[in-house]
């Protein structure tokens, strides 16, 4: 399985190919988060910063899969989103969210810590993908700020 591109923007990653038109939408959900917000705040945040990855290659991959076809040395974005099943098929079409900043040791020694998915992912709605991708780029807020904010069902929905 082929490497996952380095991209211009903070990628979103195709995993379920059951569905072209809910990816569609979903896909629409999401840059629509962008002209939500600059109307919410009036600032010009209108221009979608997400990279969408459909690529059949990648289907059905999980998580740790992902993590397996990152190169740190290539792959700077601290964060990827991943449309999956339960995004395909659950009615609110939650968007996983993978936090990929603990990868990227300071030292180097990765042998101090192991990736844990219950701590560094979650969903969230396509609604507020925006807000978490321009607040991540930015440096103004850190994964953990949105992934202690998940209700209990387990999908953050804006804070």
């Amino acid at each position: 399985m082929k490497i996952i591109p380095q991209t211009p923007h903070m990628p979103v990653l195709r995993t379920d190919f059951s569905d072209d038109a809910m990816w569609q939408i979903v896909c629409n959900a999401m840059a629509k988060s962008y002209h939500d917000l600059t109307l919410k705040y009036g600032v010009g945040l209108s221009d979608v910063t997400l990279d969408f990855i459909s690529d059949p290659e990648y289907s059905g991959i999980t998580p740790e899969q992902v993590l397996a076809l990152i190169t740190i040395e290539d792959f700077w974005h601290s964060c990827i989103f991943i449309v999956d099943h339960t995004t395909i098929s659950e009615s609110e079409h939650p968007v996983l969210a993978m936090n990929l900043s603990e990868l990227f040791f300071e030292d180097g020694d990765e042998d101090e810590e192991t990736y844990n998915e219950q701590e560094h992912t979650f969903c969230l709605l396509p609604s507020e993908v925006a807000a978490m991708e321009i607040n991540l780029t930015l440096g103004n807020m850190d994964f953990e700020d949105f992934s202690t904010s998940v209700k209990t069902d387990g999908i953050f929905r804006g804070f």
